[in-house]
Formats: structure tokens, sequence, C-alpha cells
């Protein structure tokens, strides 16, 4: 990783982004993109990214930029705004670095074998006195992140039945983002992972969208919902899962 241009390369490649896309989600002009993401064998020359697009592109991505060209290796700050899909791509990267984390110190992330549904509810009411099945060590979550096994397939093909996901809990529903993913808990034993997204026209109305096309969506008010979670991950594969036993 010795210039930006390979960087935004590298990532934008995992990703299955266009440069386009890329310029469209950390608000800047698709031609001042290329001046950053140069196709490789063309004579252009490289130019350094605005301050304001190394800190849409660490919100957005979760990557700070120079550290990563200062190290040599991609370095995540645990906070983004992709889709856990698209971030459980980017954790396959080589040579990864945590910047909060110290050298070798990785986060207990504890998982709950309790299904997405009303078990949920009794979590998040008595946490600290619900034990967890297992722990998975993993340097990539805040404090306070957990998991839990996805039963269904409301959300396949990006999050399929037995697979694990990873939650971090928001302040408030006010912190919901259209159209990313999030595990929405609320009156009458609702538990629910659903891609969300604001009523146009009608102010503290959510909209619960299946990915599934055979799956119906739902309407639920804000004013129901006790609990919202962001889906900042998604374990695709049991196997790989370095279970830790319970203390």
């Amino acid at each position: 990783m010795d210039s930006i241009t390979e960087i935004l390369a590298i990532i934008r490649t995992k990703l299955h982004l266009r440069k386009k896309d890329i310029a469209r989600m950390t608000a800047i002009a698709p031609t001042t993109y290329l001046n950053y993401d140069i196709k490789e064998g063309t004579k252009a020359k490289e130019r350094l990214p605005t301050n304001h697009f190394f800190e849409n592109y660490r919100t957005v991505f979760g990557v700070d930029l120079n550290l990563t060209l200062k190290q040599k290796k991609l370095v995540l700050t645990g906070r983004h705004e992709l889709d856990p899909a698209q971030y459980a791509l980017l954790l396959q990267l080589d040579h990864i670095h945590i910047a909060d984390l110290q050298p070798g110190e990785v986060r207990n992330i504890p998982v709950y074998d309790i299904p997405v549904t009303a078990g949920i509810v009794s979590l998040i009411r008595d946490e600290n006195h619900i034990t967890p099945s297992f722990h998975i060590q993993v340097p990539f979550f805040n404090h306070g992140a957990f998991g839990v096994k996805v039963l269904g397939d409301s959300m396949y093909p990006e999050i399929c039945d037995g697979e694990y996901v990873i939650c971090e809990a928001l302040s408030s529903w006010e912190e919901i983002k259209n159209g990313h993913v999030y595990l929405v808990v609320a009156e009458n034993d609702i538990a629910t992972i659903k891609k969300v997204h604001i009523h146009p026209t009608e102010p503290g109305l959510l909209m619960l969208v299946s990915v599934n096309m055979h799956w119906g969506n739902q309407l639920l008010h804000a004013d129901k919902i006790l609990k919202v979670f962001k889906i900042v991950s998604v374990i695709k594969n049991d196997d790989t899962i370095n279970k830790l036993a319970i203390p």
C-alpha cells in the first residue's frame, strides 16, 4: 500500500464498487475522484486528496487513509456507514490494523444463541443476567457490541439463515440512516432485522424492508421502538469463528 491510488483501488475492487459510486458516497464530483484513483498504466499524475475527502472517506468506509499510507497497512477506525455485507468484505483484506487497539489487543464479543425474535427483548431488558453461549475474539468492534444468530431468510442473500450478526446499540431511533440494516426491537415482542427507511411523508413512521422479495415489508411507529441496533458486520461461515469457552 504505497500510494493513495493503490489503497483506493484495493478497497474499491474488494467492495465491487465503481469510481462514481465512491464519489457519490464521499460527496465529491466524479471527476475529482478520478484525480485520486488513477487507472494503472496511465500517465496521469496522482493528486493528494483534500482533507474534506479524507474525512468523508473515513466516515463512510471506516478507513483512515492517512494512517494507512504511513503504516502500509489498512487502518480501520471501527466506525463506518457500510452495509454489514460490505464491511465483512473489507475485513477479508490482508494487513488490517484497528486504530484504537494496542498491538495484539482484541475484543471478546459475547454471542447469544437466542433467536432474533422475542428472545432479544429478554436480552436487552436483562443483559447482565443472561449468559452468552460463547464469545468470539475479534478486534473490529467497539465495546458493548454483541452477536446473535439469525433465523430465517427475509434478508437473503445479504444475510442468510444461521449466520451471526454483530450489533451495536444506537442511542435513539433518530440516528437511523435510510437504507442501512438494523436490528429493531419494539413493543409486543417485535424483533426483526431489516433495512430501515424513514417514511418520506409521515415523520416518526419507519419502513422495515426485507431484501428477499418473497417477504413483505412492515410499517412501525417510532414511539413503539424499545431499542435499535446497527448491524455492523455479518459472520458468514460458522466454521471460521474462533469460539472461546464461556468463562
